[in-house]
Formats: structure tokens, C-alpha cells, sequence
């Protein structure tokens, strides 16, 4: 049980360093309630994206035209 504490530790601290590096991120994320997950969905720069099918071609465009950005 420590060793897997210890390994979500690892992970959280991971995931932090990557959202505060500044660069682009595209992920996915549990829509249930979670400690790390809430902390995450509230960063300031966070979007979070609800993918349907009536609406993933629309959320791939607007997906696809974020990742372009400053491409050029």
C-alpha cells in the first residue's frame, strides 16, 4: 500500500510539472467527483471538453485549431 501511495504521489507531482511547464496539454479526465481531478478542472488555463456524438466532430475542430495555434 505505501509503495502505491507512493507511486500516486509520483504521478500528481508529474502531472503538475507538465501543467505549469507552459506548454500545451491534451488529456482526458474523469467527470467524477476526484481530489486530483477537481484540482486539476480548476487550474485557470484548464478547458475541459464534454465529447457526444452529436457534438465530436465540432469539439475535433475546435481540438485540432487549439493544437495549431503557433504552429506557424
Amino acid at each position: 500500500m505505501a509503495y502505491h501511495s507512493q507511486s500516486q504521489e509520483k504521478f500528481k507531482e508529474a502531472v503538475r510539472q507538465v501543467l505549469n511547464s507552459g506548454k500545451k496539454v491534451l488529456g482526458s479526465i474523469t467527470l467524477n467527483p476526484h481530489p486530483f481531478a477537481d484540482e486539476i478542472k480548476r487550474r485557470p488555463e484548464v478547458e475541459t471538453l464534454l465529447v457526444t456524438r452529436d457534438n465530436r466532430t465540432e469539439v475535433m475542430k475546435k481540438v485540432l485549431n487549439w493544437l495549431a495555434e503557433g504552429m506557424n
